[in-house]
């Protein structure tokens, strides 16, 4: 869903997912279902809730700056509420603006804080166990929070 007040626009989402599959998996259990790309799969939640908000903010003016054609800065969070009583729920927090320089150059730069995410830290994870030792979107077993600053540059031509 999506609502502007003056220069702000939230959007809202609410998920739900369920995937139905057997308890012969390398982790013992249906609870947990593997997913990636490439050569790398880890464990994630196959049933849970996912409510999310992204807040952004379009009035700044950069007429001022000659180099800077514009920056929004954005809030967004989203937890994955998982069906398993023993597993921790996911959380991500990200602060960050998104900046047009010079017309052609696309720069994101966010700080992303998280108890859940195994692109956000891994800190004290003990991969012997992924079932209580490491934080990431399946058990998240030791629910610790992390954080990650993240710039990311695009050029189009």
């Amino acid at each position: 869903m999506k609502n502007t007040v003056a220069d702000f626009t939230l959007f809202s989402q609410f998920s739900y997912y369920a995937h139905n599959i057997t308890d012969d998996t390398p982790w013992g259990t249906g609870d947990l279902i593997p997913m990636g790309a490439y050569d790398f799969a880890w464990p994630v939640a196959s049933t849970g809730l996912i409510p999310a908000l992204s807040l952004r903010y379009g009035g700044i003016d950069t007429a001022g700056i000659s180099w800077i054609d514009s920056v929004t800065p954005y809030a967004e969070w989203s937890t994955i509420l998982k069906t398993v009583d023993d597993y921790n729920a996911s959380t991500l927090v990200t602060l960050g603006a998104s900046w047009t320089v010079l017309g052609a150059l696309y720069v994101y730069s966010d700080l992303a804080i998280s108890d859940g995410n195994f692109f956000v830290g891994n800190t004290g994870d003990d991969y012997g166990n992924i079932l209580t030792g490491v934080n990431h979107v399946g058990a998240n077993g030791n629910n610790q929070w992390h954080w990650r600053l993240n710039f990311n540059f695009g050029y189009y031509f």
